[in-house]
């Protein structure tokens, strides 16, 4: 019998997608303060970076495209990983989550900086819904996502069997393997930047959803 359920955060609770553009919104704030750019401008030309390049190569490419000194991308990645997100949970998601807590017990795991993170979950205020939370960068890389060491801790910690346990998330490249490894159950949302994603089985969760709110009604029909 199902147990719990553990949750994955980016783009399985919010859009990603969310997070970027605000952190993006506050870099070019701070850039129009300190250095008199436009900040609108500089917000479309990262939104433009992201999309040809990456999150990685957006500060980078800004700093140079505005001609600053390379010691502004330290400045920026600063601001950028302080800032309190806007962000909000997908529709409906905080009423699911509720609801699924009343019946089972429910946890995070996720990958990322863990100040960062935790920015994000405050802003998203559902502390309240989760019995424990694991930041798995807290943790040498050798155990992070897909590795099973955190979902074998998880289970641990909040003290139910992994096979009585679901995880659920939306990166097939990361979220199951070692979800499956630890003997959980696994979810696939098909939300986010991973969505039409396909994957040998092995990366792939034991079954699929459109979105969270799809959960409880398939709960006993997937898992009885």
């Amino acid at each position: 019998m199902i147990k719990g359920i553990i949750f994955d955060l980016d783009d399985t609770l919010y859009p990603f997608q969310e997070y970027l553009e605000s952190g993006f919104w506050e870099v070019a704030r701070y850039a129009g303060g300190k250095y008199g750019i436009d900040p609108q401008e500089s917000f479309a030309y990262m939104k433009i970076l992201y999309s040809r390049y990456g999150e990685r190569e957006v500060l980078s490419n800004l700093v140079s495209y505005f001609s600053l000194e390379p010691s502004a991308i330290i400045e920026m990645i600063s601001v950028f990983r302080e800032h309190r997100p806007n962000i909000a949970l997908y529709p409906a998601y905080r009423k699911t989550l509720q609801t699924l807590g009343d019946t089972y017990v429910l946890g995070l795991l996720t990958d990322g900086d863990p100040g960062v993170q935790d920015k994000k979950i405050k802003s998203l205020r559902i502390q309240k819904y989760f019995k424990h939370t694991i930041f798995t960068h807290k943790f040498e890389e050798a155990k992070w996502k897909p590795n099973a060491f955190c979902f074998t801790l998880m289970a641990r910690v909040i003290g139910c069997n992994p096979r009585d346990l679901v995880f659920v998330g939306d990166n097939p490249l990361t979220d199951f393997l070692g979800a499956k490894k630890a003997g959980y159950l696994t979810v696939r949302v098909l939300t986010g930047e991973f969505r039409d994603k396909a994957v040998p089985m092995e990366f792939e969760a034991h079954r699929r959803i459109k979105d969270l709110t799809e959960l409880q009604d398939y709960m006993n029909e997937f898992f009885q």
